[in-house]
């Protein structure tokens, strides 16, 4: 299950001004703004998006 309000950007260690993901999507934390799924982050094991 996707936690809703976490944002991945902030553990990522990409920059959010120059990643251009393929696939993203946005939960409900605050501002409605925060990365729930993308296809850029590191994921550690598959199946965790």
């Amino acid at each position: 299950m996707i936690d809703t309000k976490t944002n991945l950007c902030d553990q990522c260690p990409y920059d959010f001004a120059v990643c251009k993901p393929e696939h993203i999507e946005f939960g409900d934390g605050v501002g409605n703004d925060n990365v729930i799924v993308c296809s850029s982050y590191p994921y550690e094991k598959e199946g965790e998006r």
